[in-house]
C-alpha cells in the first residue's frame, strides 16, 4: 500500500484484498454447510475432503485461487472434537498438523475420527493399524473419545475462534508497516495491538537515550525545520520511570478487603463496594461471567473449562 504522501492512490494492495477474500471463502467452504458449499464439494471434491479437490487446468479462476490459499488456512485452523464427525486423515484436529501429512500411505480415506471408537474409547488396536504406536499415544494423551456436542472449528488468530476478515486485513496491513519502518513486530490478538506496538518500539527506536539507536542529523534538521514553519515548539523527551504496580493475596490465615467507589456529580448519587480476599486467589470477574453464564468465550481454554465444570 502506498499512501497520497508517498505519491500512491492511499488504496490497499489489491493482491492482499484478493487473497484475503479467498481465504473468506475456503473457511466457509470448511466451516458451513449449505447449498454453496455442498455445490463446490460435489463439483470439485467429489463428496471427499476439500484436500482431495482437484486442481486442473478445466478448473475455474475462482476454485484455483481457492486451492492456492488453502494449505496457508489449513495451517491456522484447529478442530475441536466434539461427536467426531470429521476426517481422521485430512481434517486438523491435531496440533501440529492433519495426520496425513504424517504417514508415508492413508488407508481408508474417508474414514471418520469417530470410526476409531469402541465404546466411547479409543480403539487401540485400530489406531496402530493406521498410525503406528508412537503417533497413537499422541492421539489418546490429548484427545478424549467420545465426547458429546459438535465439531468445531476455530480460527487460531482470534480468541473466541471466530474468522475475521478484519483481522487478516490488519495483520498484513501492519506487517508492511514494519518491514517499511524496519521494526520488528511480534503478533497481538488484536488490531489495535498491532498498531499500539508498531508505534511504541518505533518510538523507542527513535529515541537518544542510553544504548538507543540516535536519529541521523539530518533528520533532525528536516524535523527542527518543520517545526519551526509551523511555530511548533520543540518539546523535550521526558523518559517515564516504569513502576510495577500488582495486588498481592494475603497471607494463610488472613484477609484483605478491596473497596472502590464513584459518584455521579457532585453531590449526586453515589455508590460503593468491596470484595474479601483469602490467601485462595482467583482471577475472577471474568470467571464468574463465565460460570453465570455456563460457557467460556476463549477457544483454547475449552477442555480446560469442561474440566473444571465438573468440579463445581
Amino acid at each position: 500500500m502506498r499512501t497520497n504522501i508517498g505519491r500512491g492512490l492511499g488504496l490497499r494492495d489489491f493482491n492482499d484484498v484478493q487473497c484475503s477474500l479467498h481465504t473468506k471463502f475456503t473457511w466457509r467452504l470448511l466451516a458451513i454447510d449449505n447449498l454453496w458449499t455442498r455445490f463446490f464439494n460435489a463439483m470439485y471434491a467429489k463428496s471427499g475432503h476439500l484436500l482431495l479437490a482437484k486442481n486442473t487446468a478445466s478448473c475455474s479462476r475462482f476454485w484455483k485461487s481457492i486451492m492456492s490459499v488453502l494449505p496457508d488456512v489449513c495451517d491456522i485452523i484447529l478442530w475441536k472434537v466434539g461427536t467426531g464427525r470429521i476426517s481422521f486423515w485430512f481434517d486438523q484436529w491435531m496440533e501440529n498438523g492433519p495426520l496425513c501429512l504424517r504417514v508415508s500411505e492413508v488407508p481408508n480415506p474417508l474414514i471418520q475420527i469417530r470410526e476409531c471408537w469402541a465404546d466411547n474409547a479409543w480403539d487401540f488396536e485400530l489406531l496402530e493399524n493406521l498410525v503406528g504406536a508412537g503417533i497413537m499415544g499422541e492421539i489418546v494423551s490429548s484427545i478424549t473419545a467420545g465426547k458429546e456436542g459438535e465439531d468445531i472449528i476455530v480460527w487460531k488468530p482470534s480468541t473466541d475462534g471466530c474468522f475475521s476478515l478484519a483481522g487478516e486485513f490488519a495483520s498484513q496491513l501492519w506487517q508492511r508497516v514494519a518491514r517499511e519502518v524496519g521494526i520488528s513486530v511480534l503478533a497481538p490478538t488484536t488490531w489495535w495491538g498491532c498498531v499500539s506496538q508498531c508505534f511504541a518500539l518505533a518510538k523507542r527506536n527513535s529515541q537518544c537515550e542510553g544504548n538507543q539507536r540516535a536519529k541521523p542529523e539530518r533528520e533532525i534538521k528536516t524535523e527542527r525545520g518543520l517545526r519551526r514553519a509551523v511555530d511548533a515548539p520543540m518539546q523535550p523527551i521526558h523518559l517515564r520511570v516504569a513502576r510495577s504496580v500488582s495486588w498481592s493475596k494475603p497471607a494463610s490465615g488472613y484477609v484483605k478487603l478491596n473497596v472502590d467507589g464513584s459518584c455521579k456529580g457532585n453531590l449526586g448519587t453515589c455508590n460503593g463496594g468491596g470484595v474479601i480476599w483469602d490467601s485462595a486467589e482467583c482471577d475472577s470477574k471474568i470467571v464468574v461471567d463465565w460460570v453465570i453464564a455456563g460457557s467460556c468465550l476463549v477457544w483454547y481454554l475449552w477442555d480446560f473449562w469442561e474440566e473444571a465444570r465438573q468440579e463445581l
